[in-house]
């Protein structure tokens, strides 16, 4: 437990436990309280640096019509470096934990409930001044590329397909809208609840609160995503009717994440990987959508 004072937080003395919570990778404390009374409740405790744009972003989230933990009390410790977070317990299973169980029609139903989810969290008003989407991502691009130079040379067949793809299409950003963003919309940190409800956890705040809409969705950069649910995240988005424009788009995020994966990994597991999938979807293709993709 991080070195605070727990008896600052407002209600501290009618916890009866603290069951520590071990998922999840974002540096945070979090734990399970049961009160005196038999109320459940989830408390996570951090670092304000790290994390306090985390609950801005949870809280503007809580304004949607969606199942979600609610925030009961925030505050920061006395030392002015940490803060405690309460919220309302939310029962349920990880979708990274259930998916795996479901067959394909239930992982496709699973994701149709996540994509609309996303869709009403893409829906959040932007509230602050923003960059132009092709500026913003424009230099991230450059950022990744010079990465990859310096890691592979020049002289990669993959490395420069990918590079070439992207600053090919990235035009492609000139026209494109920009969203709220959750900042981490993977599987697990997706709650199903046990009426079948899905519920988001942990927003982050890693890159900025609006961007690129597709680098949010399923792909080959997200592990234990499956086929079905990735369809079906795709079709719940959209409620059934996808834009043909959006495949261009779906292509040039998934290009863009592989740039990432060649410019931050150091083994090189996804080499192959990469490789299949710039075959299957640039090189050879005969239809920018994907073949894996299957309706309902």
């Amino acid at each position: 437990m991080l070195n605070v004072q727990l008896h600052e937080i407002p209600g501290y003395d009618n916890f009866a436990t603290l069951q520590p919570i071990l998922e999840g990778g974002s540096g945070e404390d979090k734990y399970r309280v049961i009160t005196k009374t038999g109320e459940q409740m989830f408390l996570r405790i951090g670092v304000c640096a790290d994390s306090i744009q985390n609950h801005k972003k949870h809280i503007l989230a809580e304004t949607l019509d969606i199942p979600i933990a609610r925030t009961i009390d925030f505050g920061v410790f006395g030392d002015n470096v940490h803060y405690y977070w309460l919220l309302t317990w939310l029962e349920g299973t990880s979708a990274f934990d259930l998916l795996p169980t479901l067959d394909d029609a239930g992982q496709f139903n699973l994701g149709v409930k996540s994509g609309t989810l996303l869709r009403k969290i893409h829906s959040l008003p932007i509230t602050e001044p923003i960059e132009p989407l092709q500026e913003w991502l424009g230099r991230h691009i450059d950022f990744f590329t010079e990465e990859v130079r310096k890691k592979h040379g020049h002289n990669s067949k993959i490395h420069n397909n990918i590079i070439a793809y992207i600053h090919d299409n990235k035009d492609i950003l000139r026209t494109r809208p920009q969203t709220f963003l959750h900042g981490d919309f993977g599987l697990s940190n997706l709650i199903v609840t046990p009426s079948g409800d899905i519920a988001p956890t942990d927003f982050s705040y890693n890159l900025r609160s609006y961007g690129y809409p597709p680098l949010e969705m399923s792909n080959f950069y997200e592990t234990g995503a499956t086929t079905p649910y990735t369809s079906g995240q795709v079709w719940g988005y959209f409620n059934g009717s996808i834009p043909k424009d959006f495949w261009h788009e779906y292509l040039f995020g998934e290009a863009y994440l592989a740039l990432i994966i060649f410019a931050t990994r150091k083994d090189e597991s996804w080499t192959d990987y990469i490789e299949n999938w710039y075959s299957e979807r640039v090189a050879n293709a005969v239809d920018v959508i994907p073949q894996w993709y299957v309706k309902k």
